[in-house]
Parts: C-alpha cells; sequence; structure tokens
C-alpha cells in the first residue's frame, strides 16, 4: 500500500480496504476507504476518518474499537451471511446468498440483533453524520 501511495510523486489517494484496520491504513498514509461494514455503520467509520485525519488518534481508536467490536460479533453470530443480514436488520432487504455462500439461519441473526443491541449499535452504528460531528455518536 505505501508503494501505491508514494508512486509517481504521491499524486493518488488510495483507498484502504480492511474495515478492522482503517486507523492503521490512515497511519500509513490512506485518506479514504471502501469497505463492506461501511454500508451500515458509515458514520461511524467517517468518525474514524475525520479524527485521524484531524490528528485525535485517541478518539478514533475508540471508535476504531467500537467498529472491531461490531464486526467481530457479526462474524461470530452469523458469518459471511452476517453482512447480508445486518443490511436486513438496517431494513434493506438483500435476499439470499447465491452459492456456495450460505444466508444466516434466522437464530443466527436473531443472535446478532440481540449482540448488537447489548452493545449499542441501534444507538451509534447509523447514528446521522450531524451528530457524529457533534459527539461522534458513541456512547461512552
Amino acid at each position: 500500500m505505501q508503494a501505491c501511495i508514494l508512486h509517481d510523486g504521491g499524486r493518488f489517494d488510495v483507498l484502504f480496504g480492511v474495515d478492522e484496520m482503517l486507523l492503521a491504513g490512515v497511519a500509513m498514509g490512506a485518506r479514504g476507504a471502501v469497505g463492506s461494514t461501511y454500508n451500515f455503520a458509515a458514520p461511524l467509520f467517517s468518525g474514524i476518518l475525520h479524527h485521524a485525519l484531524h490528528g485525535d488518534r485517541a478518539r478514533a481508536g475508540q471508535l476504531q474499537a467500537k467498529a472491531n467490536e461490531m464486526i467481530q460479533a457479526l462474524f461470530a453470530h452469523a458469518g459471511r451471511g452476517g453482512l447480508k443480514a445486518m443490511m436486513e436488520i438496517v431494513g434493506v432487504a438483500m435476499g439470499g446468498h447465491r452459492l456456495p455462500l450460505q444466508s444466516a439461519p434466522p437464530e443466527a441473526v436473531a443472535a446478532l440483533r440481540q449482540a448488537l443491541d447489548a452493545m449499542g449499535y441501534f444507538e451509534w452504528g447509523r447514528t446521522p453524520d450531524a451528530a457524529v460531528a457533534a459527539n461522534d455518536g458513541v456512547r461512552g
């Protein structure tokens, strides 16, 4: 990634693509990102970028920890099928997976929803951008 950032005098903006390590990507010089979990937690990742790029690495690290807690719950309860399950949880019907991937079974989605509720995801995961700018959309 660093070679890409430095290529041709650094004239390209390189996007980072590992959600669980966004803060590390910014530390290496990435100025933006693409990620699958951004679909249902964009304000959280926007907050990580904002704080990292404006010098508040401590707060960016706190937000990255929240993101990682969410991602760990997603995969622990629903595996790869959890990505579409999360979209359904936030109200976007995605339909079933194509083979060989499997959709998360209903009991896994219920356990995921319970874990998300316990961590406060429904309070901070989809906070409007204005609230993120004001208080990062994360409690605690």
